[in-house]
C-alpha cells in the first residue's frame, strides 16, 4: 500500500500480482484476498473500474466456496 499512496501505481500492482501468485500456491486464503484487495484498490485508483472487477471476481469465487 506505501506504493500505491506514493504513486507508484505500477510498483504497487507488481507487488500484488507476485502477492496473488504466492496466495495462490498458499493454503492461507486471507492472502490471497489482501493481495486481490490491493490490486482493486490499484485499479480503481487508476480509473480501470473493468480492470478492478477483473481482479476481484476471483477473490469473490474463492470467499463463495469457502462459505464466507
Amino acid at each position: 500500500m506505501l506504493d500505491l499512496a506514493r504513486g507508484r501505481r505500477a510498483a504497487a500492482l507488481e507487488r500484488y500480482r507476485n502477492a496473488a501468485s504466492d496466495g495462490e500456491r498458499s493454503p492461507d486464503v486471507s492472502r490471497a484476498l489482501r493481495a486481490a484487495a490491493g490490486t482493486v484498490a490499484v485499479h480503481l485508483a487508476q480509473d480501470a473500474s473493468r480492470e478492478a472487477w477483473a481482479a476481484a471476481s476471483p477473490a469473490i469465487t474463492l470467499l463463495e466456496q469457502t462459505g464466507v
